[in-house]
């Protein structure tokens, strides 16, 4: 039986639309490099396209909380 890869984890959250901060990934894919996973994640995506217009782009943006900011990544 194949193993889920934090990667395929991680990709399939952000395909179902929703955000990802590095807390999340540590919560529900026990994932603490979140930026090396997303650099990843688009790179094999960009790979398999064949023309830069079909390409994914992965927004970041800051996440901001009562004391500091969060790196948040989404598509």
């Amino acid at each position: 039986m194949k193993r889920t890869s934090q990667k395929d984890k991680i990709l399939r959250w952000l395909l179902s639309g929703k955000k990802i901060t590095t807390w999340i990934a540590i919560q529900k894919f026990g994932c603490t490099s979140l930026p090396k996973r997303i650099c990843e994640i688009q790179g094999d995506f960009n790979k398999q396209c064949t023309k830069p217009a079909d390409w994914m782009e992965i927004q970041k943006g800051w996440k901001k909380t009562k004391y500091s900011r969060v790196r948040e990544y989404s598509l």
